[in-house]
């Protein structure tokens, strides 16, 4: 149809191909808008998280803090008895362990403490249970367990870094947040322009329609005229 010459038909044409381009360009945009609530939502539940576990975790470090104070020097209840001496309760630890193991008690058992923590052993990971009954992390040796409270301050602070930069990134995205398509405008201009072409050829092209069909059925019917004419010559005449 573009190649008929027409002005108005390659216009049609033209335009049609800017509106099916600014269509791709709007559901782009969609997308990029729901992405980005999806990334809002999912962001403010993780600040909620990394908040608690800040909160948590220095809770637990104030605790930690407090205890090393009162008491200084070594200190882990194994099994029950109380060792001053780290190496004898890294082997009465080991040897719990190994007990549980060799026996297959499955579950969570108890092994001792270490500086008011609750050590338990499920399976082969061993937990570390603060006093405010939180889980602050898994080892598998009584060595693992000192460098988990070691490390809970410096778990608090990320906790705390990592919350304050998520909310510094969500910030940034609410800024790109509930935007609308900036050639919103344009494309409804250009669908009604489509729509106004798409009048003006229907009407241009209806009478040379109804002049094409006239035609045909004047050719039918001519068509019929000769073959009634044919027919009645072949047909024999009644004697005289």
């Amino acid at each position: 149809a573009a190649a008929s010459g027409d002005p108005k038909v390659l216009e049609r044409v033209n335009l049609e191909e800017e509106v099916r381009l600014l269509e791709a360009a709007e559901k782009r945009h969609t997308r990029e808008q729901n992405h980005i609530e999806e990334s809002i939502r999912r962001g403010a539940v993780r600040i909620v998280e990394h908040r608690k576990t800040a909160k948590e975790m220095a809770e637990v470090a104030a605790h930690v803090k407090a205890h090393v104070e009162k008491e200084p020097q070594f200190s882990a209840e194994i099994a029950g008895k109380t060792y001053t001496d780290r190496a004898l309760a890294k082997e009465a630890f080991e040897q719990r362990s190994q007990h549980l193991a060799e026996n297959q008690i499955y579950g969570e058992q108890d092994l001792g403490t270490y500086r008011g923590f609750q050590i338990v052993k499920d399976g082969a990971v061993v937990r570390l249970r603060a006093p405010n009954g939180v889980e602050v992390g898994s080892g598998d040796s009584l060595g693992s367990v000192e460098a988990i409270v070691r490390g809970l301050s410096a778990k608090a602070e990320l906790a705390a870094h990592d919350a304050a930069k998520l909310e510094m990134d969500l910030e940034k995205l609410r800024g790109g947040s509930g935007k609308t398509f900036q050639h919103a405008g344009m494309i409804a201009k250009k669908r009604d322009q489509l729509k106004v072409l798409d009048d003006e050829l229907r009407t241009k092209n209806a009478p040379k329609a109804e002049t094409q069909t006239l035609t045909k059925a004047t050719g039918l019917y001519i068509t019929l005229i000769k073959d009634l004419s044919d027919l009645s010559r072949l047909s024999p005449r009644p004697p005289r």
